[in-house]
């Protein structure tokens, strides 16, 4: 018992020590700036230095150090303020011209100078003092925050920033003016009056009809105002995200982020927010998306989500501190904190590594190259990774000057816990029929639904009067064999399932023996029409992939050929709309396998059909297929039982 009490007591002790250095550090870095935060905790402790509102301004300061923004000047202001107001005379236009607008304006704000700089350096007493009172005032006398305790309270309500880059300014005040009248009413109310939960999905709600989202990943708009944000008409997830979490926070409403700097499965990541509701439990939504609560992306496999904070990751900082140059951008930030473990059972894992640097990662492939998730310390080769998702393959590396660079072995951590090495085996050789150089992912799932109850047809009259039907697809094959009798027609087509619009990217019709399809005359439904675009039916024959044929009327529409004489068809490739990863013909391929650290080849070969082969590959191996005459999309696969498997 007394062993236990000392413990506490220099436990205790320690953390009071570490929060004195970070508040000093935090002093020592504001520079001439420094009595503007001196006086902060001098106004507060002329009341109570144990009171909660002294605490926050402790909190703010010590962990205040890292954080930074961008200065304000003559020219940002003003153009903040023209974004701001162009955006709200042109609120009725149309989602497309709104952002066409928004598109130019940002173009020419992006080219002002700004400077970034150390929020110590720059934050004044008053905005710290009114934060803090604003924060207090809606945690107190509103209801939605009313369960938090003094730490929730800090993390979730009290920061006076909601990321990096962020222009101080009055956003609390701001947000709180434009949305709060939204939650008035649910003071005649009961139980909904006492939830977050009801306060938080009825503001998301209003930002959903506010905005009308259409998430674009190649925007970022991190340096500009929050309420010059507000006027957002696409973007990536990130904005969004923030936006939402400024005005749950700006109305009381405890509210986070959390994200995933990488899928395992693909290129990108995503983030999202979370409510803390009244009963603890935190509950996730998308920015100015569906209901709160409503299931997000559960499709998508994670194997790291981490938390945005504005408190210090102590293992973060020292991270910082000790690698200097050599810190990847995923951690040059201390404000992140790992919650995987709340989205996913995960293990902690040990990996043999073959190097000398005090700190290795680990690395997800992102499509073109390897990308950090974690990190931890180098133990005379060995590292221990905490919290790792499962059904993914990493790769062991460390951070060079130009990259990252491969310290062990790939391997697959299964979803029984188990590691499994993928190391070439080069004396054992084996063939491998390759179909596409990317997974099938959802939007080519639901394109290629419509292929179900698809038919292959033949006929003698034009109008298919006397059709003869040789397939009904009732799967997603894309190679269909003819064996039945009577295949000479001089009409073939593929008609619709019902509802599909027929949706066909290329369509080919092989006489008997040969090996190149037989053209005739396309025929068929004429396509749709949307603005500066036909979806003609020539596309379904004119060897791309990328464009498709897709008829205005959901059921009966097809597509084919005619020929001068009937023919004897006894093959059908049939390719459905979608993303131009199958294997093409004519297109050169590059077959690539992991050994050693590098992407060794495997030699090159002509599509001279819809697969391309390669002899002589070893087993066990990862690989990686490149079109070398077109696309970027491509994607880390083992080989076994005759197939792809993607990773």
């Amino acid at each position: 018992m007394k062993f236990l009490l000392f413990f506490v007591i220099v436990l205790c002790y320690a953390c009071s020590q570490s929060a004195d250095t970070n508040l000093e550090n935090a002093l020592k870095s504001a520079g001439k700036n420094r009595p503007e935060l001196e006086y902060v905790l001098d106004y507060y402790s002329k009341h109570d230095k144990d009171s909660l509102k002294y605490r926050s301004a402790r909190y703010l300061l010590e962990n205040m150090t890292y954080h930074y923004s961008y200065k304000s000047n003559k020219d940002v202001d003003s153009m903040l303020h023209r974004i701001e107001t162009v955006m709200d005379s042109v609120s009725e236009l149309s989602n497309s011209l709104r952002d066409s607008i928004y598109r130019e304006m940002l173009a020419k704000y992006e080219k002002l100078p700004f400077e970034r700089i150390d929020d110590t350096k720059i934050i004044t007493s008053k905005f710290l003092i009114n934060n803090i009172e604003n924060s207090f005032k809606i945690w107190q006398n509103d209801n939605w925050g009313r369960h938090l305790s003094f730490d929730e309270f800090c993390e979730f309500i009290l920061p006076y920033k909601v990321y990096d880059g962020q222009i101080l300014d009055n956003w609390k005040e701001y947000f709180y003016e434009k949305y709060n009248k939204k939650l008035a009413n649910l003071k005649y109310t009961s139980l909904p009056s006492r939830s977050s939960y009801t306060a938080c999905n009825i503001l998301n709600e209003t930002l959903r009809q506010d905005m009308s989202p259409q998430l674009n990943s190649s925007q970022n708009y991190t340096i500009i105002s929050m309420r010059a944000l507000a006027k957002i008409t696409s973007g990536p997830c990130d904005s969004y995200t923030y936006l939402a979490n400024a005005v749950m926070r700006a109305n009381g409403i405890p509210s986070g982020m959390d994200f995933t700097p990488q899928w395992p499965f693909r290129s990108q990541g995503h983030s999202w927010n979370f409510l803390l509701n009244n009963t603890k439990k935190e509950v996730v939504f998308e920015a100015a998306g569906d209901k709160v609560g409503s299931p997000h992306k559960l499709d998508h496999i994670m194997v790291k989500v981490y938390r945005k904070t504005y408190k210090i990751n102590k293992d973060i900082e020292e991270l910082i501190k000790n690698q200097k140059n050599r810190v990847p951008v995923l951690f040059s930030t201390p404000y992140i904190r790992d919650v995987t473990d709340k989205y996913m059972e995960t293990a902690d894992i040990k990996v043999n590594v073959n190097s000398d640097d005090p700190y290795v990662y680990l690395a997800v492939f992102d499509n073109a190259e390897w990308k950090i998730l974690d990190f931890a310390k180098n133990n005379n080769g060995t590292a221990y990774f905490k919290n790792i998702g499962k059904d993914a393959l990493f790769l062991p590396v460390r951070q060079a000057d130009l990259g990252v660079e491969a310290i062990g072995t790939p391997f697959i951590h299964h979803l029984n816990g188990t590691i499994e090495l993928i190391q070439p085996d080069t004396t054992k050789k084996q063939g491998l029929q390759l179909f596409r150089k990317y997974p099938i992912l959802e939007n080519v799932y639901v394109s290629n639904l419509r292929k179900l109850g698809m038919k292959i047809q033949g006929a003698n009259k034009s109008d298919f009067s006397d059709a003869v039907t040789f397939h009904v697809f009732d799967n997603f094959d894309t190679d269909i064999k003819i064996n039945k009798q009577r295949q000479i027609f001089q009409y073939w087509r593929v008609l619709s399932a019902e509802n599909g619009h027929s949706n066909i990217a290329e369509l080919f019709f092989y006489k008997n023996g040969d090996k190149r399809p037989a053209v005739g005359q396309i025929i068929g439904t004429e396509g749709a029409f949307v603005p500066e675009k036909k979806y003609e039916k020539g596309a379904a024959f004119d060897r791309d992939l990328l464009t498709f044929f897709d008829a205005p009327e959901g059921s009966g529409s097809w597509v084919g050929m005619s020929y001068e004489k009937p023919v004897e068809i006894n093959r059908v490739i049939c390719f459905m709309r979608g993303d131009g990863n199958d294997i093409e013909l004519g297109d050169e391929y590059q077959l690539m396998y992991w050994n050693n650290g590098v992407w060794r080849s495997l030699g090159e070969k002509k599509a001279n059909d819809i697969s391309v082969e390669f002899s002589d590959c070893p087993l066990n191996a990862l690989f990686l297929l490149h079109n070398k005459t077109k696309g970027t999309e491509e994607r880390i696969f083992t080989y076994q039982n005759k197939k792809q498997v993607w990773w």
